[in-house]
C-alpha cells in the first residue's frame, strides 16, 4: 500500500492513467470482503461490522492522504507566476491588505505535524504581532514618537493635535451676514478664512503658556512673517517667556542639509595643565574645526552654499557679500557694538637675550635678536554690511576682557564712572622661552569731570608717538627709562594692570601689589566699590583642613578668555565667578617655588563671601544668573538662588545667552530659558548658542532651521 502512495503523489497525469486501476482495486477489494463473509457464516454479526467499519476507515484515510500528496506534488510541477507589479500602491492597497491577511491567518491556522491528531488550534504569540505591528504604526502616524532615519511626510505634522481633538465638541462659530464688514478688536483676529484661520489657531494652542511646557516635541512655531503681523519684532534682549515669541525664519532659498561642507579656523585658548604642581599655561591659538552651514556671529549668518561660495547674510536672510573666511570672527565688538573680524600677520622684531643689572641694581638689555611675531589687525563691517574696514581696535585696550558672542550691552559701565588706560608695548620673555613684544596697559577709574583727564589724554598722545618709534629706539628709551610710562609715573597715577567697567555698582580689577608676601609673583584680582575701595583680598598663609597642609589662597584672573570663562570679571545677579589658587605655603617659604594644590572656580558675593556650590560639583559656567554645574561627566543648571532648573542628567549644557541656554542628551539637543522651560524642544542634532536675535539648529530630518526672538 505505501508504494501505490508514493506513485500516486508523482503527479496528476499518472493518477489519470491509473484512475482504471483504482477502479479495479476498489472492487478486488469489495470482492474480497464478500468471499470473507461468505466464508465466516458462523461468526457473530458484530466483530462483522467492527471489521467492515474499520476496513473502510483505512481505506478513506489513504485515500485522502494520496490526494493531499497528490496536490502538493501538482504545486510543484505548476510553472512559475510572472511576477505582478507591486501591489503596495494606490490603486492596489486594499488587495494588497486582504492578501496580506488571508496569507497570516493561513499561517496561523497551518496544519499540525502528522503526528498531532487533534483539532487545530490557534498558536497565542502569533497572533498578537500583527495587532502591535498595526498600533506601532498608529502610534507613529499621530506623532507619538518619530524614527530617526525615516523622515516625517510634511502632511502628518498636525496629526497629534487631531487626534486630541477627537471627541471634544466644535465650538460654534458665529455667523456674520455677507453685508456685514466688522472691524475685529485688540484682542480677536480678523476674519481671514476658515483654513487660514484654523491654522492660526493650532500654532497659538501649541505655544502659548510656555511656562507649562506646551513646547514639545510637535510644536508648529509661528513664521516670522505671521509675528511680524501681530506686532512682534527681533529683539537682542534677554529671552522672556512671557514676552517673548520662538518664530521660524523664513527666506527666499533653500537652507542647507548638511550640517557642514568643509573645516574652519576658529580662535581659541589652548590650556596645558601639570600634574607636578605647576601653574598651568595658556596660548591664544587657532584650531579647525567644522565649519557649521550656517554659522551664527553677533546677529549675522555666515552662509555656506556647498558650491565653494560662502556668503554673509543679515538675520532676515538678505546677501550682503562674498564672506572671505581670511577674516575670522574676533569674538568681540567694537565701542560703539559692532562685530570685528581679525586676520593676521608677521613682522620683525627684535628682542632681548640678554639682560643683565647696571650699578644702580636696575635690568638692562645688553643684548638682542631679530625674530618674526604675529600679530593681529582688525575690522568691523562697513555701514551698508557689504565690505571688511579696517579699525584701530587693540584688544589690550579696547576689549571687554572676555571673547565671545556676546550681545552689544555686555561689559558696558552702569555708572557714571571712566576707566582710562595707557598702553605700552614691552618685550617680555614667557615661561616657555618665547619673547614677543606685548602691551602692557595702566588703568584707573576717573569721574567724567576729573581734572586729571587732560593729563591722561597728553599722556595718551606720548605713547602714540612712542608707539611709532623703530624698534631700536624703544629699546634705548626701555633701557633709559625715558618710555612715557617712566616719565607720568604710571604706576602711581594708574595702578591697575587690568579694569573692568562698574557692573551693579562694583568692578573687578587686577593688580601686581600682593601685599605682605612679595614672593607671590603673580597678578590677583580685586573688587572695588564705587569709591575704589577694595571690598575683600583672599586668604593669606592658613591651615587648610582638607588638604591638611598650610596654604594660601589668591584670585586669579581666567586662564581662558573664551566661553568657557563666562561669568569671570562682572557680576550677574550680585554674583561673581572667580578663580580660586591655592598654593603649598611650605613650598614658597622653604624653596621660593609656587605649587599648585588647587585650581578651581568659585562663585562670590560682593563681601567676599562664598556661595555654597553643592559637594561633588564643578562650576563650568554662569551667566543670566544660571550656573553650569558638573559631576561625574553630566551637566545641569541651578539659579543664583540655589533652585536647580535642569536637573544634572544631561550630557552637555553650554553657558546661557541673553536667557537661553543649549543642552544635549543622547546626541539630541534643546535650547532652554532661565525656568527649565523649553525654547525649542529635543528634536535637535545641533543647535547655535543664542547670537543677538537668532538661533541656527539642525536636524538630520529637515536640515538647517532659522530662529528668530521676537518681542512687542
Amino acid at each position: 500500500m505505501g508504494k501505490k502512495k508514493h506513485s500516486k503523489s508523482k503527479n496528476k497525469k499518472s493518477n489519470e492513467k491509473n484512475a482504471p486501476a483504482k477502479k479495479d482495486t476498489e472492487k478486488l477489494i469489495s470482492d474480497d470482503a464478500l468471499r470473507s463473509e461468505a466464508e465466516n457464516k458462523e461468526t457473530t454479526k458484530q466483530p462483522e461490522a467492527e471489521a467492515r467499519a474499520e476496513n473502510s476507515e483505512i481505506k478513506e484515510a489513504a485515500e485522502t492522504k494520496t490526494a493531499k500528496t497528490a496536490e502538493k506534488a501538482d504545486e510543484k510541477k505548476k510553472p512559475a507566476k510572472t511576477k505582478k507589479a507591486n501591489p503596495v500602491s494606490s490603486e492596489n492597497g486594499k488587495g494588497f491588505v486582504k492578501t496580506l491577511f488571508e496569507k497570516y491567518k493561513e499561517w496561523l491556522y497551518k496544519d499540525p505535524p502528522e503526528e498531532d491528531k487533534g483539532e487545530k488550534a490557534p498558536k497565542v504569540w502569533p497572533a498578537l504581532i500583527l495587532p502591535a505591528l498595526v498600533i506601532i504604526f498608529g502610534l507613529y502616524y499621530i506623532g507619538v514618537f518619530d524614527v530617526a532615519f525615516i523622515p516625517r511626510p510634511q502632511s502628518w505634522e498636525t496629526n497629534f493635535d487631531r487626534f486630541l481633538s477627537i471627541g471634544k465638541p466644535e465650538e460654534p462659530k458665529e455667523e456674520i451676514p455677507e453685508d456685514t464688514e466688522t472691524e475685529p478688536s485688540d484682542t480677536e483676529s480678523a476674519d481671514i478664512g476658515p483654513d487660514v484661520q484654523q491654522s492660526i489657531d493650532l500654532k497659538d494652542t501649541v505655544t502659548a503658556n510656555r511656562n507649562e511646557q506646551k513646547i514639545n516635541n510637535y510644536t508648529v512655531f509661528k513664521t516670522d512673517d505671521e509675528l511680524i503681523s501681530e506686532g512682534y519684532y527681533i529683539t537682542d534682549g534677554t529671552y522672556d517667556s512671557y514676552t517673548c515669541e520662538v518664530g521660524l525664519m523664513t527666506y527666499d532659498f533653500e537652507l542647507p542639509r548638511r550640517f557642514s561642507y568643509r573645516d574652519m579656523t576658529v580662535r581659541d585658548w589652548v590650556i596645558t595643565e601639570y600634574d607636578d604642581g605647576r601653574m598651568p599655561t595658556v596660548e591664544d591659538t587657532e584650531v579647525t574645526e567644522a565649519r557649521p552651514a550656517l554659522y551664527p556671529y553677533m546677529g549675522y549668518i555666515i552662509y555656506d552654499d556647498a558650491n565653494q561660495e560662502l556668503y554673509l547674510l543679515d538675520y532676515n536672510g538678505k546677501v550682503l557679500m562674498r564672506y572671505n573666511e581670511n577674516y575670522i570672527p574676533a569674538f568681540a565688538r567694537t565701542k560703539d557694538g559692532k562685530p570685528l573680524f581679525y586676520n593676521t600677520y608677521r613682522y620683525y622684531a627684535e628682542t632681548p637675550v640678554s639682560v643683565t643689572e647696571n650699578e644702580a641694581g636696575e635690568e638692562v638689555v645688553t643684548d638682542a635678536k631679530g625674530v618674526y611675531l604675529t600679530g593681529k589687525n582688525y575690522f568691523t563691517l562697513s555701514a551698508a554690511g557689504t565690505s571688511f574696514v579696517k579699525t584701530d581696535y587693540i584688544e589690550e585696550r579696547d576689549g571687554r576682557g572676555l571673547n565671545f558672542d556676546f550681545e552689544d550691552s555686555f561689559g558696558l559701565s552702569d555708572v557714571k564712572i571712566k576707566r582710562v588706560g595707557v598702553m605700552s608695548p614691552k618685550f617680555t620673555t614667557f615661561l616657555n622661552g618665547k619673547s614677543a613684544l606685548v602691551n602692557f596697559m595702566n588703568w584707573n577709574y576717573f569721574l567724567e569731570d576729573d581734572p586729571n583727564i587732560p593729563v591722561l589724554e597728553d599722556i595718551i598722545a606720548k605713547e602714540a608717538e612712542y608707539n611709532a618709534l623703530p624698534i631700536e629706539e624703544k629699546l634705548k628709551l626701555i633701557e633709559a627709562k625715558q618710555t612715557p610710562s617712566d616719565l607720568y609715573g604710571l604706576d602711581t597715577l594708574l595702578p591697575y594692570s587690568a579694569a573692568y567697567n562698574y557692573n551693579e555698582k562694583y568692578a573687578v580689577v587686577e593688580t601686581s601689589d600682593t601685599g605682605e608676601d612679595p614672593k607671590y609673583e603673580t597678578k590677583e584680582l580685586r573688587v572695588i566699590n564705587n569709591l575704589g575701595e577694595v571690598q575683600f583680598v583672599s586668604k593669606k598663609e592658613y591651615y587648610n583642613t582638607e588638604l591638611k597642609d598650610y596654604c594660601s589662597d589668591r584670585y586669579l584672573p581666567p586662564l581662558s578668555k573664551g566661553e568657557d570663562s563666562i561669568g569671570h570679571l562682572y557680576f550677574d545677579h550680585g554674583l561673581l565667578r572667580l578663580r580660586k589658587v591655592t598654593f603649598d605655603q611650605f613650598q614658597l617659604d622653604e624653596f621660593g617655588v609656587l605649587r599648585v594644590n588647587m585650581d578651581r572656580d568659585v562663585l562670590v558675593y560682593p563681601n567676599g563671601r562664598e556661595f555654597p556650590i553643592p559637594d561633588g560639583y564643578t562650576l563650568k559656567g554662569y551667566s543670566d544668573g544660571i550656573m553650569v554645574l558638573e559631576r561625574n561627566g553630566l551637566y545641569g543648571y541651578m539659579d543664583y538662588t540655589g533652585r536647580w532648573i535642569a536637573q544634572p542628567e544631561y550630557e552637555m549644557a553650554k553657558p546661557f545667552y541673553s536667557g537661553v541656554g543649549v543642552v544635549t542628551r543622547n546626541g539630541i539637543s534643546a535650547a532652554l530659558d532661565v525656568n527649565g522651560n523649553y525654547v525649542l524642544p529635543f528634536r535637535y542634532t545641533y543647535i547655535s548658542n543664542r547670537s543677538d536675535g537668532i538661533i541656527t539648529a539642525f536636524s538630520e530630518t529637515k536640515g538647517w532651521e532659522v530662529y528668530g526672538i521676537f518681542t512687542k
